[in-house]
């Protein structure tokens, strides 16, 4: 298979492709929980985390809130009441409402139901898959790359060429990082 790498343990990685490397940007800026998108993509949260660092994605911000706090029997009754009240699942909105993490509450979600649970699907991710919102201005955010035309994590409007494409034309650049 042209898409599975065979490491020494006898373990297979799949290789990412375009595709999804698309869609882990697209939920990287719209959900910031690395627990909901390994479970939306199918891939461990190792993997997910690696491939954001290879693409460049920024490091998640979580505002000071600690994942690893101890819940409380009150707050995981009602944490349960409000996602079983729920048809669609705003996971920031809840995360916000207990001063947790998304991550967090994901994996209270997922303790208490299962990793395949019909449940995980009423969580919102907000992500549009057909409008891919490529900025044009000077912040950061989804650039197509000029070389690959493929789309990546650009830090600001000089960021231009994805991290794959820089380092396979390192001898092509000049002392500034330009082609």
């Amino acid at each position: 298979m042209s898409d599975e790498k065979k490491l020494s343990g006898g373990s297979v990685r799949r290789q990412w492709t375009t595709e999804e490397n698309q869609r882990l940007i697209d939920l990287w800026h719209s959900t910031g929980s690395i627990a909901l998108i390994s479970l939306l993509m199918d891939r461990n949260a190792a993997s997910i985390q690696t491939q954001a660092s290879r693409i460049n994605l920024p490091q998640r911000n979580e505002d000071g809130m600690n994942h690893r706090r101890r819940w409380s029997t009150d707050d995981e009754v009602r944490l349960f009441e409000i996602i079983d009240s729920l048809e669609r699942i705003d996971i920031k909105a809840v995360a916000r409402q207990f001063d947790r993490s998304t991550d967090a509450i994901v994996s209270k979600i997922v303790d208490r139901y299962g990793k395949n649970s019909p449940i995980l699907s009423r969580i919102d991710t907000n992500v549009t898959v057909s409008s891919r919102n490529l900025v044009s201005g000077p912040g950061p955010g989804t650039r197509l790359c000029l070389s690959c035309r493929k789309p990546f994590h650009s830090s600001g409007k000089k960021h231009r060429i994805c991290p794959t494409c820089t380092t396979n034309n390192k001898e092509k650049l000049d002392d500034y990082g330009y082609f």
